[in-house]
């Protein structure tokens, strides 16, 4: 009997294994076409804020001249509104992320500034949850918000996505997810 269930335990091995690496690469490697808006926001499986706009914003054909920098709440003024206000003379862009810090405005203009992007005007909006945010610490709601890599460049941040991929309940919800569809 214990010879029977080793080797049960033995071909499961595998096969446990192989689903793992396929979800995690699906996950990890799928980069939706973030130029089919509607398809996005329809979508059951919502993308990381942070990460859509990013690919957007790389993804845009004319670039922005303007920015609007905040946290979620900011959406509240729109960009097309103020291109609109200024007669076209600015072209704005809002490059807004979910739970949103100062360190995470500052990677932003960074990246800007090191890929050699015009920025005429910057708009930041500051609320209290931009305010209070620490880089450095996962707050207790962590729902895999991590931002782009090409603006933080720290790779510990991922360990979460990792450790996720870990969790059995996690590796359920997704087969459920791939077979099912729902």
């Amino acid at each position: 009997m214990k010879g029977f269930i080793k080797k049960i335990i033995l071909f499961s091995i595998p096969i446990i294994l192989t689903i793992f690496i396929f979800i995690s690469f699906t996950i990890i490697i799928h980069k939706p076409h973030v130029k089919d808006v509607i398809k996005i926001e329809e979508s059951k499986v919502k993308l990381n804020r942070g990460n859509y706009i990013f690919n957007l914003f790389k993804n845009l054909d004319k670039k922005p001249n303007s920015f609007i920098f905040g946290g979620s709440r900011s959406q509240a003024i729109r960009a097309d509104s103020l291109t609109e206000k200024t007669k076209n003379k600015f072209n704005f862009f809002h490059f807004d992320s979910s739970s949103e810090n100062i360190k995470g405005i500052e990677n932003k203009i960074n990246y800007l500034i090191q890929k050699n992007h015009e920025i005429k005007t910057c708009l930041i909006i500051l609320d209290e949850g931009l305010l209070s945010e620490d880089d450095c610490v996962i707050p207790q709601d962590f729902h895999l918000i991590t931002p782009p890599y090409k603006l933080t460049k720290n790779i510990i941040l991922y360990k979460q996505y990792i450790l996720t991929f870990t969790n059995p309940r996690f590796l359920i919800g997704s087969i459920d997810y791939y077979i099912f569809k729902r």
